[in-house]
């Protein structure tokens, strides 16, 4: 019975969160306004340091183009090298100036 009432939550938008990384992972796509993207955030939160969660975070919050969700994946990638939408690492030695 477990398994339809969450596929009843999941249909209505609702999350519990059931890590303390997962809770992190949930407050970033509320605070960066993209909840529809929870999913990429939670992968953020449980891949990498609090420490580079938080420097991508104060990026994404400071002014600039973009949405900060955007910002923040942008920033966290240049960091690590790791694109949290599909787990893969970036080659940064390829940077096109």
């Amino acid at each position: 019975m477990s398994g339809i009432l969450d596929k009843v939550a999941q249909s209505r938008g609702y999350f519990e969160p059931a890590s303390i990384r997962e809770y992190i992972g949930l407050q970033l796509a509320f605070k960066l306004g993209d909840l529809d993207g929870l999913n990429h955030f939670i992968a953020a939160a449980n891949q990498h340091s609090l420490e580079v969660l938080r420097k991508s975070y104060q990026y994404a919050v400071s002014p600039g183009n973009g949405t900060r969700a955007a910002r923040f994946l942008g920033y966290l990638e240049s960091l690590t090298g790791i694109n949290s939408k599909n787990g893969k690492h970036t080659d940064l030695s390829q940077n096109h100036s």
